[in-house]
């Protein structure tokens, strides 16, 4: 893969006229390939950009975690005038997650407030992730109250936080109503939502679930859900249980 970049490379070299949509891929390529100082590199050293070439290099320095470098960049971008977009917010939200950074949160969720990207599933699924990670739960929770319909992924959001954080009935409570509006839950509800048992002691609970699983809901078991479950024996003292 290296050898056939370094040949995408010399023919992007070679261009005489460097045309925006070129760089553009060559950055996400060097991104793909892990070559973030190239990717770098032909980013600084545009004479133009587009808002394609922002989402890119952004994009590379998500995944690679230079979050930092993502968040300045989200920044320059304003400074210079283009208009930010969805991959750039939802790049930039992820970034904010991976920190755990309330006062960046809190930044870029006011620039997303003033936008048209606030009312977007997705958009609230990260929102709510990224505050769950700060441990701000009330702000998670106000976002997830504010869709009248929510999907499986803000569901699992917000059961997941409240389990994380220790607070097992909170997790209990959102499951229930995620079940109560029709909404089928998936292996990740599960894990969520046993791990919730187990934190607040609540065996008889997590054996119930445990097998409406597969018998209500059709989802098969697998190694996390059954470490969820020797979890919660292993809690409650029932070790020998754990041990089968």
């Amino acid at each position: 893969q290296s050898g056939r970049m370094n040949e995408a490379f010399e023919l992007f070299e070679a261009m005489p006229v460097k045309w925006i949509v070129a760089c553009n891929e060559i950055i996400t390529r060097f991104g793909l390939s892990g070559e973030v100082n190239r990717a770098r590199m032909v980013f600084e050293g545009m004479k133009e950009r587009d808002e394609g070439t922002w989402n890119a290099m952004i994009k590379v320095c998500e995944r690679k975690g230079f979050e930092f470098e993502a968040l300045g960049l989200f920044v320059r971008m304003q400074r210079e005038g283009v208009e930010l977009n969805f991959p750039s917010f939802t790049s930039v939200l992820s970034v904010c997650a991976s920190l755990a950074s309330l006062d960046h949160d809190r930044q870029v969720h006011a620039r997303l407030v003033r936008s048209e990207f606030d009312q977007d599933l997705y958009v609230a699924s990260v929102l709510i992730t990224m505050y769950v990670k700060c441990g701000d739960l009330v702000r998670a929770k106000r976002i997830f109250n504010r869709f009248p319909f929510k999907d499986v992924v803000m569901w699992n959001s917000m059961i997941t936080g409240y389990s994380q954080h220790g607070l097992g009935e909170d997790a209990l409570i959102v499951f229930r109503d995620m079940c109560s509006s029709g909404i089928q839950p998936d292996e990740v509800t599960f894990i969520g939502v046993l791990s919730a048992c187990s934190y607040s002691g609540k065996v008889k609970e997590g054996f119930k679930i445990f097998e409406a699983m597969k018998c209500t809901y059709q989802v098969e078991p697998g190694i996390e859900h059954y470490a969820c479950m020797v979890d919660l024996l292993g809690r409650a003292g029932r070790v020998d249980e754990a041990m089968e």
